[in-house]
């Protein structure tokens, strides 16, 4: 009994007690780090499969408006071209 008296002292002592606080602290510490670099992996993972995505449906949108472009130019020509018609 005289062991377990002593170790329990140690801990119970104030410097025992900062010991397994600072223990526990560290512990959590470490788990939350480790979280934070699972979430952070995953999320920049994400984002660049995002933005490929993005950039896929860019490509195509240009390519479909690709014909519109000019378009006022060709309606000034056109309005032009009518006028000359009936003159």
């Amino acid at each position: 009994m005289s062991r377990f008296t002593a170790i329990r002292e140690r801990l119970l002592s104030p410097v025992g007690m900062h010991s397994v606080g600072f223990a526990v602290l560290m512990i959590a510490a470490i788990a939350l780090a480790v979280r934070v670099g699972l979430d952070w992996r995953e999320t920049s993972g994400s984002n660049m499969d995002a933005v490929a995505g993005r950039r896929a449906e860019l490509a195509t949108l240009q390519l479909q408006t690709a014909p519109l472009r000019g378009l006022d130019k060709k309606v000034a020509l056109s309005r032009q071209q009518i006028d000359e018609f009936y003159a």
